[in-house]
């Protein structure tokens, strides 16, 4: 990853961490934001945990519309492969034409992608709750990480 200059912060949230297909692939992810964040800046990701698929995901099925656009959305979880499914079809209502998306995230143990976090670029300085300051763990919906660059 080539950048022109190093940044005070990085972002990546609402479960982008969760598209990387294993857990190898996360530490590439932070190996290679540490050449955009400069020494002392700050990374702070979130995961999806699998109490949130389980509580609100596991067969949950939604539809809605706005404008000329419909869409309906399944989700499911796959505990066995620890795989979360949404499935969304998009549907412009002008000329009917169809759009289809398939989205497969890893659900990561806490633990494991704390074992990532201190490495010799980083330091986890939290792990939080949603977006609280409450300790992060298996029973929250969503954990976010903070992370110093060394």
């Amino acid at each position: 990853m080539a950048v022109s200059k190093q940044f005070d912060a990085a972002l990546c949230l609402y479960d982008s961490m969760n598209y990387c297909p294993e857990l190898d692939s996360i530490a590439g992810v932070l190996y290679s934001m540490a050449v955009a964040v400069r020494p002392g800046g700050l990374m702070i990701f979130d995961v999806c945990t699998e109490h949130n698929c389980r509580t609100h995901f596991l067969n949950y099925h939604e539809r809605d519309a706005i404008e000329h656009y419909s869409f309906t959305r399944w989700s499911y979880y796959q505990p066995h492969e620890r795989t979360q499914i949404n499935e969304f079809l998009l549907i412009d209502e002008r000329d009917g034409a169809r759009y289809r998306e398939v989205h497969r995230q890893s659900i990561y143990k806490i633990d494991e992608v704390m074992a990532l976090c201190d490495t010799q670029q980083w330091r986890l300085m939290g792990c939080y709750d949603g977006f609280s300051r409450r300790e992060g763990d298996e029973s929250s919906d969503r954990v976010h990480f903070v992370l110093r660059r060394k």
